[in-house]
């Protein structure tokens, strides 16, 4: 990038301008943008986003999907796990894959526009502030799934973070977002916990059922095996305890 702002040798011996540092700057923000969005894509297309390709217009995703579907989505999903586990739901990247990066960054401005109506105060988002909040969430928060980002959006509503104080903040939404997703993380978490735990459990317990006792393991062995164990610095005294239990009831 340095060769880049020294002034070139022209062919009549005058020097060229240097490229303008803006240029250069807003060419690298945009190539790996681009860069970041390609490897969304190559990563390998879900067959989810497939399937909305195959089957569905972006219309009739963003009709499916509507925005008005944030009045009642919390009673649907109590928890974020919930709407996390709902099953054949696209995610946000799933949209710019099956179609592209402005039907994506379309349907998040429409859910974030419905907050903004609803939000109880005089100062709305602009549409610049609008359409950078959108881009922004598209690349940091793709991986959401539809249900996910609408119940983020019915809990902004509601209150359950940031308020909006005279005016629908863009900083305050993505700080909400942030820690909406902490909240995801969470519920996550507990949730392989909790079966991990279960897992454990379970296989103990059919441990338990296929085990057999240290005494009836012994006294199933043959005599030069006992003898073995008879010898063992460990054993040695459960099994003089088994043979003269054994030798008693003889």
């Amino acid at each position: 990038m340095a060769e880049s702002l020294i002034p070139r040798q022209r062919k009549d011996g005058r020097q060229s301008e240097p490229t303008s540092l803006t240029v250069i700057v807003n060419g690298l923000l945009s190539s790996q943008i681009s860069k970041r969005q390609t490897d969304d894509t190559l990563k390998g297309v879900s067959p989810l986003a497939m399937s909305l390709m195959k089957n569905y217009l972006p219309s009739q995703v963003a009709k499916a999907y509507n925005p008005t579907l944030q009045a009642g989505i919390m009673a649907a999903f109590p928890t974020i796990l919930g709407a996390h586990q709902a099953k054949n739901i696209p995610a946000i990247v799933h949209l710019a894959q099956a179609y592209d990066e402005d039907v994506a960054v379309k349907w998040i401005q429409d859910q974030l526009l419905q907050v903004n109506e609803f939000a109880g105060v005089k100062a709305k988002l602009s549409d610049m502030q609008l359409d950078e909040l959108a881009i922004q969430i598209r690349l940091e928060y793709g991986y959401l799934n539809l249900f996910e980002f609408i119940l983020f959006c019915a809990r902004l509503r509601s209150g359950r973070y940031e308020d909006f104080y005279g005016s629908v903040d863009p900083m305050r939404i993505l700080k909400s977002l942030d820690a909406f997703c902490s909240d995801r993380r969470d519920e996550i978490w507990k949730e392989a916990e909790a079966k991990e735990k279960e897992e454990r459990e379970r296989e103990y317990e059919e441990n338990l059922k296929n085990s057999i006792s240290f005494d009836d393991w012994y006294r199933k062995l043959p005599e030069d095996k006992k003898e073995e164990v008879r010898t063992h610095p460990y054993f040695c005294q459960v099994a003089k305890r088994i043979d003269s239990t054994d030798n008693q009831n003889d």
